[in-house]
């Protein structure tokens, strides 16, 4: 069996805010919170981070062209 995290991180502009959002959508546990990081646990260990990235720019969905950061 294969041990470690298993997860996935999002950048974002409110790590506090997008946390919240993930906790009331799935009812994962917020497991840290500190200075630009949040991160939440699934009951199965899946891990959730969200991290917050100076100037960071939304993805437009449907995709538009030339709307995406670079």
């Amino acid at each position: 069996m294969i041990q470690g995290i298993v997860g996935f991180v999002l950048d974002c502009r409110d790590a506090q805010s997008l946390a919240e959002f993930y906790v009331k959508l799935l009812g994962w546990e917020k497991v840290f919170s500190n200075d630009g990081w949040a991160g939440l646990k699934s009951l199965h260990g899946w891990t959730l981070a969200l991290q917050e990235v100076e100037g960071y720019v939304a993805l437009v969905w449907p995709w538009e062209p030339n709307s995406q950061q670079p």
